[in-house]
């Protein structure tokens, strides 16, 4: 699902809002990732951002959190990527 899909499905956003939540998609991306790997993490900026995250590191920080918790429940081999103010690690979603 698009970013923009996503956000639509959440709510009325502001030009501002669209901006930073685009921003925040972009800089959280890794080149391999899967469709579904992209549609968590913007299901997930968006609901942090409804949340009440409105800082642009934060939700960052949050989105590879999110990531990085993801994968060590369910144990998948970490990926590393550049981007954020840390190294981020994001995961692919093991086929059911």
């Amino acid at each position: 699902m698009p970013l923009n899909e996503a956000m639509a499905r959440g709510g009325i956003f502001g030009p501002e809002d669209l901006e930073l939540l685009a921003e925040v998609f972009e800089a959280t991306s890794r080149s391999h990732e899967t469709d579904p790997d992209r549609e968590a993490r913007a299901g997930f900026i968006v609901a942090s951002f409804q949340f009440g995250i409105a800082d642009r590191d934060t939700l960052i920080e949050a989105t590879h959190s999110a990531c990085q918790n993801y994968m060590l429940l369910v144990g998948v081999e970490p990926v590393r990527c550049s981007g954020g103010s840390a190294e981020p690690i994001f995961f692919a979603i093991p086929a059911t």
